[in-house]
């Protein structure tokens, strides 16, 4: 193999074959059950993008097992069932001097709305993971696979059919929280992109999914029981 930077390394057919086996031996030792999955998304870096990883692949050979050791971790713990955690943020000066000088909330409140605050932030920092999961859940056995943390900006793709690119997908939540440097990678780029929630309106985008084999199975009904599930009690955190 050369010995040239990472990104512009291109793998011999024989040497994709044996990443691909060492990527399958990687994951047996993590998450055995997603060797199918992790050997897609080590076969997409590798084959079609490089510099789309988040760590990217190293210049040499001999350290890939530790290169694929890692990324197999990161990609088991994309099913971690994720705990829900109150940040403990707290409102700066300015901003409670705007809120009872400018908006004439009594400062009586302030606890009351910084409370408020800390919870709102807590289940926006859950709400895309719970989203990518239920996504998951479905399009999975249907094509897709799940990268989210290990490919930059990209959330879920589909390996080559029936003589098609690959396909690459990047889901939000909302139509306006993508921030400008993901908007800058998917430049000049293929991938696709697909949000849940109209901004500004009580509306879903189910009937938009980019794929007409997995959206029959995408609706507000079957997303809160999943979202219901996910929540159980046992994962919620003691109320103050």
């Amino acid at each position: 193999m050369r010995t040239q930077s990472a990104v512009t390394t291109t793998y011999s057919t024989m040497e994709v074959e044996r990443l691909k086996q060492m990527a399958s031996d990687a994951m047996r030792l993590v998450a055995p059950s997603r060797i199918t999955d992790f050997v897609t998304v080590v076969e997409y870096i590798i084959t079609v993008n490089p510099k789309s990883a988040v760590n990217q692949p190293p210049a040499t050979f001999d350290r890939m097992e530790e290169w694929l050791a890692m990324l197999a971790k990161k990609m088991a713990g994309l099913y971690v069932k994720r705990k829900l955690h109150i940040p403990e943020t707290k409102l700066n000066k300015a901003t409670v001097a705007l809120l009872v000088d400018g908006l004439g909330v009594k400062r009586s409140q302030i606890p009351s709305i910084e409370r408020g605050n800390q919870l709102v932030r807590c289940a926006e920092n859950i709400s895309g993971h719970i989203l990518e999961s239920f996504i998951a859940s479905v399009a999975e056995p249907r094509g897709w696979t799940r990268c989210d943390s290990i490919i930059r900006h990209v959330d879920f793709i589909k390996r080559p059919a029936n003589g098609e690119p690959w396909r690459m997908l990047q889901v939000k939540n909302s139509n306006t929280t993508e921030n400008s440097s993901s908007m800058s990678v998917r430049k000049g780029t293929k991938v696709e992109k697909w949000f849940l929630n109209f901004s500004g309106k009580d509306k879903t985008n189910w009937e938009a999914f980019p794929d007409e084999s997995v959206r029959p199975s995408l609706s507000d009904e079957r997303y809160a029981e999943f979202r219901a599930n996910y929540l159980s009690l046992q994962n919620m955190p003691p109320q103050a």
